[in-house]
């Protein structure tokens, strides 16, 4: 992800400005490595929740674990769209 930086919890950081976007309106940011905030990080060494990944200008998410190893993965999928499009999960 080259417009994000790495923070010492493990969440990406934006810089506003930077990257190869540059400010352009029809670039698509993915942001891969999306987890619940409780969920563990497991062997990935970077990841962020789906709201804070679109605070961070992303287009799109990757979630994985924390719909494929949830209980109700179609409940699970559903709170990740909630919290990328509303924010955090009521």
């Amino acid at each position: 992800m080259p417009a994000a930086g790495h923070r010492s919890d493990g969440l990406h950081q934006h810089r506003a400005g930077n990257g190869p976007h540059l400010g352009r309106k029809d670039f698509l940011t993915v942001t891969p490595g999306i987890r619940f905030a409780e969920d563990a990080k497991g062997d990935q060494k970077r990841v962020t929740t789906p709201s804070m990944a679109r605070k961070l200008g992303s287009t799109y998410i990757v979630v994985g674990r924390s719909i494929t190893g949830a209980a109700d993965p179609v409940a699970a999928y559903r709170r990740a769209m909630q919290e990328f499009t509303e924010g955090e999960y009521a």
